[in-house]
């Protein structure tokens, strides 16, 4: 995934088909850390492994 910008904490964002919120962006959005609910968890994720963006916090 190339992106113009990165995409901002707290979206919503579903990787290996699991939805998760990006809670810190890394190198200028090369890799975000993504936290999931089931089970709890904290991953470091490529842009690249981002399947799609579900939601963006308003005025973002």
């Amino acid at each position: 995934m190339t992106l113009a910008e990165p995409i901002p904490e707290l979206s919503v964002v579903r990787v290996f088909g699991q939805q998760g919120t990006i809670i810190h962006v890394q190198r200028n959005g090369e890799a975000y850390d993504v936290e999931f609910s089931n089970p709890p968890r904290v991953d470091t994720v490529l842009a690249r492994e981002i399947q799609a963006v579900v939601r963006v916090p308003p005025g973002s």
